[in-house]
């Protein structure tokens, strides 16, 4: 039985860790994105100060 919660705890662990860096992705993949849409809709010099805005929330959160 001691065993059997072992490998429980190892999973459960294991679960938290992937559902952290799967959200942290998850949020880049969003944000790149939306850069993307605001490169093919938007002329380039209002992409670059978007980006940049982009850029310091990341940082921001990381």
């Amino acid at each position: 039985e001691a065993k059997q919660s072992f490998t429980h705890k190892k999973r459960y662990l294991l679960k938290g860790a992937y559902e952290k860096t799967y959200k942290k992705k998850k949020f880049l993949y969003s944000n790149t994105i939306s850069s993307l849409r605001d490169f093919f809709t938007f002329p380039k010099k209002s992409l670059t100060t978007k980006h940049e805005g982009h850029e310091e929330k990341l940082i921001l959160i990381l």
